[in-house]
C-alpha cells in the first residue's frame, strides 16, 4: 500500500495493514506529525523531524514526485530486467504540468524553491508541450491562452477537486489519464458542469449554515461553529474557508449523521488550528491537516464539550486585534500606470500564489463607471475606469454585486492587475479587493 497525501496519523491503519493483512505500507505525505509515528516500511515527509529535509513544506503531489523521480533513477541505475519506456526528462515535463496544479491548489508557499521549481517548470512545459488532460481542463475552462499561477489554483483545482467533493475522483483521474484529447474533453467538460454544481451547494450551504450560526455571528468574534445534518460532506472545508474569509476568525463547519460528525476547519494567519485540535485530540476520533486548515471525526454527542474547549483553547491564542482583517498595500501608484506594459512587467514575480501573493496596489480618487452586475446569480461587478483622453481600463469586482450602489462615487481602491480574455481579445485588468470611500 502506497498512501498520498495522507497517512502521517494512521497509526492503527498502518497497524492493521501490517498484523492482520501481512502488507508493506509506504506513507508519503506532508500534513503535521502527531505525537505518534505510524509504523510503516517506509514514512516520507518532508516535516519528518527526525531528518532534515531541504524543502520541507512540498505539496502532497510534490512529495509523490519527488518519490516517483527516486523510483525511476533507482530502476535506471540498477540491474531491473524491464527499464522504464521513457526518458526522465520527458516524463518530467508531463508530470510536472500536474504537480504544479496540485502545487498550486494544496496552498504550499511559493516562495519556496523546490515549489517554485515544480510550477515554473509545469507551467513552461505546458507552453512547450502541453499535456492531454491538463489541456482538455483548461480549454474546457476557457482558458485557450496560455496557464498562469493564479489559473492553476482558481480554475483547472477547483474543478479536479469537484470531482472527488461531490461523486467520483476517479473522473478527474481518467480525465488527466486519458491519451485521447477528445475522451480527456468530455470528461473536463464534466468537471466543469459538477463545478457548477460544487459553487451552487456551497452557497446554499452557507445560506443555510449561516442562519445555524445565528446571533453567534455578531456575539462571538473569535470563532464560527457550525454543525448540521444534511450538510453535503465534501464542501464543508469550502464553506468553512468562505466563513473564515468573511467574517475574518476561526471556522469549523461539521456534517452530523449516524452519531458521527465529521468537520473541516480554517484558521486565520498566525494561529494553528492543528495545535488547537490537539488541545482536544482525547475528544476526536481522528483529525490532522496544516496550520490553517484542518479536517476532524467526533462523536455527535461530544460536540458541545468540543466546542467550549475549542473556544476557550482559540481565546487564550489571540486577541482583538488579532481579528481585524487588513490588506497590505505594496505600493500607491497612479492609475493610469495601468496598462499592459505594466502587466508584463509584473510577470517576472511569477509563479504567484501562497507565501508569494500577487502584488496588491493602491490608487486613489478613482471613478467606477459603466457599472453592472455579472455572474450567474449576479454576485459580481464589472465596471471601467477612464486613465486618460480615449482610454480605459477594465475592472471586476468579486462577491460585491449587492454593494454597487455604493461605488458610484470617487473611492481609494485596493487592487491587483491580470489579464482578461474576452471574445478571443487580451486585456490588462484590475481585480478589486477592497475601498474607502473619500
Amino acid at each position: 500500500v502506497i498512501t498520498v497525501d495522507c497517512g502521517i496519523r494512521s497509526i492503527e491503519e498502518a497497524k492493521f495493514c501490517r498484523d492482520v493483512c501481512g502488507m508493506d505500507m509506504i506513507i508519503t505525505d506532508h500534513h503535521n506529525f502527531g505525537n505518534d509515528i505510524p509504523d510503516s516500511l517506509a514514512l516520507i515527509n518532508p516535516k519528518d523531524p527526525r531528518y532534515a529535509y531541504t524543502d520541507p513544506m512540498l505539496a502532497g503531489a510534490g512529495v509523490a514526485f519527488r518519490f516517483g523521480e527516486y523510483l525511476y533513477r533507482y530502476a535506471m541505475g540498477s540491474n531491473a530486467i524491464k527499464k522504464p519506456r521513457m526518458e526522465w526528462g520527458e516524463i518530467s515535463s508531463l508530470l510536472t504540468q500536474m504537480v504544479c496544479i496540485g502545487t498550486v491548489a494544496d496552498l504550499v508557499p511559493l516562495n519556496e524553491i523546490y515549489n517554485r521549481v515544480i510550477v515554473k517548470h509545469g507551467l513552461s512545459e505546458y507552453k512547450r508541450n502541453p499535456h492531454v488532460g491538463v489541456k482538455a481542463l483548461a480549454e474546457a475552462s476557457r482558458l485557450h491562452y496560455g496557464l498562469t499561477s493564479t489559473e492553476l489554483g482558481f480554475n483547472l483545482g477547483p474543478r479536479i477537486n469537484a470531482a472527488g467533493r461531490l461523486q467520483d475522483a476517479m473522473l478527474a483521474y481518467r480525465m488527466l489519464m486519458s491519451p485521447d484529447y477528445e475522451e480527456a474533453f468530455i470528461r473536463a467538460s464534466e468537471l466543469n458542469t459538477l463545478n457548477e454544481r460544487r459553487q451552487e451547494l456551497t452557497k446554499s450551504t452557507y445560506e443555510q449554515a449561516k442562519l445555524i450560526l445565528g446571533s453567534e455571528i455578531d456575539s462571538n468574534p473569535y470563532m464560527a461553529f457550525i454543525a448540521g445534518e444534511g450538510f453535503t460532506p465534501g464542501i464543508v472545508g469550502l464553506v468553512a474557508g468562505k466563513f473564515m474569509n468573511e467574517l475574518n476568525r476561526v471556522s469549523l463547519v461539521l456534517e452530523v449523521s449516524h452519531g458521527e460528525a465529521h468537520g473541516s476547519a480554517r484558521s486565520i494567519k498566525g494561529l494553528s488550528i492543528t495545535a488547537m485540535l490537539d488541545k482536544c485530540a482525547d475528544l476526536l476520533i481522528a483529525y490532522g491537516g496544516h496550520n490553517q486548515a484542518a479536517g476532524f471525526t467526533l462523536k455527535a454527542e461530544n460536540i458541545p464539550e468540543f466546542k467550549a474547549r475549542l473556544q476557550s483553547a482559540i481565546e487564550a491564542n489571540l486577541n482583538a486585534e488579532d481579528m481585524i482583517p487588513s490588506i497590505s498595500i505594496d505600493s500607491v501608484i497612479p492609475i493610469q500606470d495601468v496598462n499592459d506594459e505594466f502587466l508584463k512587467s509584473l510577470r517576472v514575480l511569477e509563479p504567484t500564489g501562497k507565501a508569494n501573493e500577487q502584488p496588491v496596489f493602491q490608487s486613489e480618487r478613482i471613478v467606477l463607471s459603466e457599472r453592472r452586475k455579472i455572474g450567474k446569480n449576479n454576485d459580481h461587478v464589472s465596471f471601467t475606469i477612464s486613465t486618460g483622453p480615449g482610454k480605459e481600463l477594465n475592472g471586476v469586482a468579486f462577491g460585491w454585486g449587492d454593494r454597487i450602489g455604493m461605488l458610484g462615487v470617487p473611492l481609494n481602491v485596493a487592487y491587483t492587475v491580470d489579464k482578461n480574455v474576452y471574445n478571443g481579445k487580451v486585456s490588462t485588468q484590475i481585480m478589486v479587493k477592497d475601498f474607502s470611500i473619500i
